[in-house]
């Protein structure tokens, strides 16, 4: 018996809808080709909107929907510590190395657990300037963890992560080409970092990638792109206990356990933990967050919300163009009637009208994938740093897709309701004399009014978000930072550890070196710092007056900064109370406060004279001999508690210059870099900027993504007016002779185009109540995004129901003039 039996009747049927399909698809190219001026409006109109929803899907997959390039990363999660009495300022914490060497013996949900920790390191020799490489301390475990092989060379081994035996390292794939030339006997040979050689054991492959450090923390940290690792080889001898939170945990779930699951066990730990390290009034809690969810949190809402803004664009355009094939479907009312009289089925009518828009469609979707690579290019290159993965960015097979999905059920959304109208017609109606009547006049409208209504709403909506990123971005730049970033020149520095390996050493260093600064000619002043304004909470530690005796957790925090005394002359930060740091004061505990630690520490009271320490009761009390500007520690938050301590008391490896100049900054970074070197030729020097700079690049994503949303909502208005402006015209006319009999019979000018202004503003204003209805109740999705101001703020809905009122008036009135022009004569001749 044959194994496929085919009947000839199905095999006809089958011939037959081909042929009926064929036949379709020419009449419909024949129909385009009679009026190339819409079909090629309405392919480019489509190409612009695909492109844009395409290349912004691009970046939004690779970002937020992408698994990343790892081994099974669904099972991958970052371990954050929680402290309940500190989590209203701080509700995850990083890690206490010590805890961490607990959760490794005693908890069974993890099949791996890693730690790590950023730093910088100076690269040194290898026939090339001082570099300054971000580094990433880990475990030995951790690229194994993650399921990576390098391409050349090795992991760590276990031996290799243990104190005194940590000088290895492996390099990314882009620090072994740039710097290295892509040598591959570069493995087995020893490189100097901080002064110290590091034997090369391995190269990580090319694709390989991994966030920044401030992607992995909630509390931000080291913007500086990872380029090699290297064995954190812990010593648990000298591991605090408690406190001492400076530490990322990585781990990965066992088969078959979930984080749930995960996170009971874990948290039971730290519950003993507690007990056993009796921290008074301290609890332990611990958090573990999805590895992808934790390094796209920062960007997810913004990008979710250009998508969707995106997509209403291509909407609004879709509206427009079911619009124009509306009337298209009118003016070929006659030939439909035709077809449906000589037997034509109303389904085989519906399938002609969307034939022709899918293959408008569809050419506007090829001709948008040329667009959208271009698109996908600018906005990489466009986009901040910020952004993670955003070199993985490419139009792939599944943007492919997308574009080919969006551009088929584009087709069908403008396709639809003309393609009813098509299957409604009345033969009888649209044979007589004329073929117009009044009454398919009037529906046809309504539909196009309906129609406009809902391009208005949506444009409202989109002219909201984008109101109140505009005004949240405006009151970001203009917030008081504390001191003022004209002419400021920063360079962040981190001496070798190696000929800087104590306090004393570091700060001989600096004493030489700030006076050959300012010495430099245009240089008005020059201090230094631990951790310049706006680069994230760091050193955060209690703050305790001398007669606060409550337990540690219950103490408030600050952020502490080591400084010289002319970085507040340098910065310009005013000095509130008592005085900066002096030379005398060298042999002094003394700090400086900021005014809202001031307030909030000693309220009510004279600080200046007032003992405090930090740390723990043991630590030394300083006196307060001055309070300063606040200033912020990013543009997220408002001002912390903020302890400034003289950089001779302790100062780390890698501080900050902030130097003010007489004139634009760039013109004495040169100099600025010879006056290091002339202290220290082995320094690296990396790429200066002007305070100015950082700043912007502190709200970079947020200016990306307010930019991108106000482009979008002024296409949005833009096509809604074109929308407005074509149903007013198509009904104008469409009633020229009803007007001209209106005119015949008295109607002065005013009342006719008073007639159509309210003709074409009642959808309007259907479309802005609706649009404002529907932006009020995606308040909360918006208030996330926004710095100091509501999502209902009052003046952005006055702003968008005013410019979208003066919009649709402004497109009427054309329209509205041509009708006070119609001839009555030639009116009462037609009729």
């Amino acid at each position: 018996m044959p194994l496929f039996c085919w009947n000839t009747g199905s095999i006809q049927s089958v011939l037959s809808h081909m042929d009926t399909l064929l036949a379709d698809i020419r009449q419909a190219l024949r129909q385009l080709k009679r009026s190339p001026g819409f079909a090629l409006a309405a392919v480019g109109i489509l190409a612009l909107g695909l492109a844009a929803n395409t290349a912004v899907f691009s970046v939004a997959d690779a970002v937020l929907f992408r698994p990343l390039d790892y081994e099974r990363p669904e099972n991958l999660v970052t371990v954050s510590e929680v402290i309940p009495q500190l989590s209203n300022l701080y509700p995850r914490l990083p890690v206490n190395s010590f805890h961490f060497l607990e959760w490794q013996a005693r908890c069974r949900s993890f099949s791996d657990l890693a730690l790590l920790r950023d730093r910088t390191l100076n690269l040194t020799g290898q026939d090339g300037p001082p570099e300054r490489l971000g580094a990433e301390r880990v475990t030995a475990n951790l690229l194994p963890m993650l399921g990576v092989r390098p391409a050349l060379g090795r992991n760590f081994t276990p031996e290799e992560d243990r104190p005194g035996n940590d000088r290895e390292v492996v390099l990314t794939d882009s620090l072994w080409r740039r710097r290295f030339h892509g040598d591959p006997s570069i493995v087995n040979k020893t490189i100097l970092l901080n002064g110290t050689p590091h034997l090369v054991v391995g190269v990580l492959p090319e694709s390989f990638r991994f966030p920044r450090p401030d992607m992995l923390t909630a509390l931000g940290g080291s913007t500086i792109n990872i380029e090699l690792f290297k064995p954190l080889a812990l010593d648990r001898s000298k591991l605090d206990k408690v406190g001492n939170h400076n530490y990322l945990a990585i781990a990965r779930l066992r088969p078959g356990v979930t984080r749930e699951q995960a996170l009971a066990e874990l948290n039971t730990v730290q519950t003993a933990l507690t007990k056993e390290l009796a921290t008074p009034g301290m609890d332990l809690r611990a958090d573990l967050t999805i590895l992808q969810e934790q390094i796209v949190s920062g960007s997810r809402r913004g990008l979710l919300l250009l998508l969707a803004s995106i997509g209403v664009v291509l909407l609004i355009m879709c509206v427009n163009l079911g619009n124009l094939m509306l009337a298209r479907a009118t003016a070929r009312a006659r030939e439909m009637a035709v077809r449906s009289a000589l037997g034509a089925g109303s389904w085989r009518l519906v399938r002609q009208v969307l034939t022709e828009s899918l293959a408008i469609s569809l050419a506007g979707g090829v001709a948008g994938l040329g667009l959208a690579y271009v698109a996908v290019r600018a906005l990489v290159a466009t986009a901040p740093i910020d952004i993670p993965r955003l070199d993985e960015v490419h139009l792939d097979p599944r943007a492919l897709l997308f574009a080919l999905g969006t551009a088929v059920v584009s087709g069908l959304l403008f396709g639809l309701i003309p393609a009813w109208r098509a299957s409604r017609s009345q033969p009888q109606d649209a044979l007589r004399s004329g073929g117009r009547s009044a009454s398919q006049s009037r529906h046809g409208l309504r539909v196009s009014e309906i129609l406009v209504s809902a391009e208005v709403a949506l444009s409202a909506a989109l002219l909201v978000a984008a109101g109140l990123l505009v005004g949240s971005l405006i009151r970001v730049l203009k917030v008081d930072q504390g001191f003022r970033a004209d002419n400021v020149l920063t360079v962040g520095l981190n001496l070798p550890g190696a000929r800087y390996s104590n306090d004393k050493k570091r700060v001989d260093f600096f004493d030489r070196l700030l006076p050959a600064v300012q010495q430099v000619p245009g240089v008005r002043s020059a201090g230094l710092i631990s951790v310049l304004p706006l680069q994230g909470d760091t050193w955060v530690d209690m703050i305790t007056r001398d007669d606060d005796h409550r337990p540690v957790a219950q103490r408030p925090v600050a952020n502490y900064r080591f400084v010289s005394p002319e970085y507040f002359t340098a910065m310009e930060i005013p000095i509130r109370r008592g005085r900066g740091f002096q030379p005398a004061d060298r042999t002094r505990d003394v700090v400086l406060v900021s005014a809202s630690t001031a307030a909030r520490i000693w309220p009510g009271q004279d600080v200046i004279g007032k003992r405090m320490h930090r740390g723990s009761d043991s630590d030394p009390f300083s006196e307060v001999v001055g309070v300063v500007a606040d200033t912020r520690a990013n543009m997220k938050k408002d001002q912390p508690l903020e302890v400034y301590l003289p950089y001779w008391k302790y100062v780390e490896s890698s501080v900050s210059l902030a130097i003010r100049t007489a004139q634009e900054p760039a013109s004495v970074a040169s100099a600025v870099r010879n006056a290091i070197w002339s202290i220290d030729s082995e320094v690296p020097v990396p790429e200066m900027k002007t305070m100015r700079q950082l700043i912007l690049d502190s709200v970079a994503e947020r200016r990306f993504q307010t930019a991108l949303l106000a482009g979008f909502a002024l296409a949005a208005l833009i096509l809604a007016s074109l929308g407005i402006y074509g149903v007013i015209s198509y009904s104008v006319n469409r009633r020229s002779n009803e007007i001209g009999i209106r005119m015949a019979l008295g109607a002065q000018a005013r009342d006719v185009s008073g007639m159509v202004l309210r003709q074409g503003m009642r959808p309007v204003a259907i479309g802005l109540v609706v649009g404002l209805a529907g932006a009020l109740a995606l308040s909360r999705l918006l208030q996330a995004l926004l710095f100091e101001m509501k999502a209902t703020d009052p003046w952005v809905l006055a702003g968008v129901v005013l410019m979208l009122t003066a919009t649709a008036a402004a497109a009427c009135y054309a329209p509205a003039i041509r009708a006070t022009r119609v001839d009555p004569s030639i009116a009462l001749r037609d009729e």
